[in-house]
């Protein structure tokens, strides 16, 4: 996590979001949200990161992977994550209530999928609010 934070205090951007997608010991994708530089309201971290996996992997199975999020992921990406069968996630921060734009728990997505999603955070939450300058609520 913290070499995940680290890698996203580096990137330019006031709406960072990092994400790395590890499977087994290895990061095997790594990307911030873009959703401002592209203007698109899905390219958030985990989609990004997912996309480019899959993309590499031809194939849109995550399984055996654990996706590690500045963040908690927002509805749209817990619903990706539920897709592809992650097998967990872990996550630094809750910033719902910054985003006010889904009244949907995330973690209740994540429920939903038929194999377990593991789902561990906030983790190192004051460091990764410290990458956009956020207050806890």
């Amino acid at each position: 996590m913290r070499e995940l934070i680290e890698y996203t205090r580096k990137k330019p951007g006031k709406m960072r979001t990092g994400c790395f997608i590890i499977k087994g010991d290895k990061i095997v994708s790594k990307a911030i949200s873009t959703v401002v530089i592209n203007q698109d309201p899905t390219a958030h971290g985990e989609i990004n990161a997912i996309k480019k996996y899959c993309r590499a992997k031809k194939s849109y199975s995550l399984r055996g992977c654990w996706i590690y999020s500045t963040q908690i992921p927002c509805a749209m990406c817990a619903s990706a994550i539920v897709w592809g069968e992650a097998a967990g996630v872990v996550y630094g921060w809750d910033g719902r209530h910054v985003w006010k734009k889904l009244n949907i728990d995330p973690k209740t997505i994540l429920k939903t999928a038929k194999k377990k999603i593991q789902c561990y955070g906030p983790f190192l939450a004051d460091e990764c609010l410290k990458i956009k300058g956020y207050r806890k609520k």
